[in-house]
């Protein structure tokens, strides 16, 4: 079992380790990541909240037992965003986007395994996601019309849209072989 800080798309994540014979290993790996975002200014308030789980299947091949690991495999987020606002003159937009997108990842890096006991991984990769974040909702009140519902929507969109681009992460786990 290990456990990771950073990792493909996570701040942390824990990882269930197969060893099927010398110099490979299979993993099932969950990690997640979250934000929340509040403010309030002349009877203005906003608020934002993002949340991203990844499931990953991975492979890593350590060809000298210790020191290189070479990895890849295939993810699959969860990611939800959500943001709301309002007013004292009675406006408000509420806007969601959730959907699962596909992703597939291959790094490198440093492994010390021992046959029992601690493990180390520092490894750096490259996730990229295969498809992209689906619709998204918004719903609004008062003074906005349908052009600038539409604008808002394609604005938030494009944002959110930073969320699977292909993306560099950097894992640092430490675990235990039984």
């Amino acid at each position: 079992m290990d456990v990771a800080l950073l990792g493909p798309h996570s701040l942390i994540s824990g990882s269930v380790v197969m060893r099927p014979f010398p110099g490979v290993e299979g993993m099932l790996t969950v990690g997640t990541q979250s934000a929340e975002f509040s403010e309030s200014e002349g009877g203005t308030t906003a608020s934002a909240k993002a949340s991203i789980n990844v499931f990953a299947l991975r492979g890593r091949y350590l060809p000298f037992r210790n020191h290189l690991a070479l990895e890849a495999g295939f993810a699959v987020s969860s990611i939800s965003l959500s943001a709301s606002g309002d007013n004292v003159l009675g406006d408000s937009i509420n806007y969601e986007r959730a959907n699962f997108v596909p992703a597939v990842l291959a790094g490198g890096g440093y492994a010390l395994r021992t046959d029992m006991g601690f493990r180390l991984n520092i490894l750096i990769g490259w996730m990229k996601y295969i498809a992209s974040m689906g619709n998204s909702t918004i719903k609004t009140t008062g003074n906005f019309d349908q052009q600038d519902r539409d604008q808002l929507q394609k604005d938030l969109d494009s944002t959110s849209d930073e969320l699977v681009k292909g993306t560099v992460y950097l894992e640092l786990g430490v675990g235990w072989a039984f």
